[in-house]
């Protein structure tokens, strides 16, 4: 199976540049929180900081971010084949050091809305070719670059 890849951008404008940055205004009060399998465990009204994030890693996984920031050194959503990964970023955002990849081995999906904002050193979308898939949904962006 080959790597599958796509990027759906409704009401928006994507200028496209190295690193993957989105940005629009933010919102007042919100929550990090994770469920299924993913690590770290994370369900904080606050900024949250760690090494790395993996969502979906032997089983299915879900991380929302709203409004508040969370920082991490690498993310994986979907590590493993057979597993889903969901990130959703809605007016709040998420700071990567390192990489971060979608669909590594998985089906992965990272959702942008309203003032959602993901900046890494690099993204890929569906990273090996024999399995990986990830899907970048954005919608309300005013500015992206």
């Amino acid at each position: 199976m080959k790597a599958l890849s796509s990027l759906a951008v409704r009401g928006a404008t994507l200028y496209a540049a190295v690193a993957l940055v989105l940005v629009i205004a933010q919102r007042a009060a919100g929550d990090i929180i994770t469920s299924g399998d993913s690590s770290p465990a994370i369900n904080t009204q606050s900024t949250f900081s760690t090494d790395g994030v993996v969502v979906g890693n032997s089983g299915s996984g879900v991380l929302s971010i709203s409004v508040n920031t969370l920082w991490s050194g690498s993310g994986i959503v979907a590590a493993q084949a057979g597993v889903s990964g969901v990130v959703t970023v809605s007016a709040g955002a998420w700071g990567l050091s390192g990489g971060l990849d979608v669909g590594y081995q998985g089906v992965g999906t990272l959702t942008l809305d309203a003032g959602g904002k993901v900046s890494s050193d690099f993204a890929r979308l569906g990273t090996l070719p024999n399995g990986g898939s990830g899907t970048l949904n954005i919608s309300g962006v005013d500015y992206a670059r």
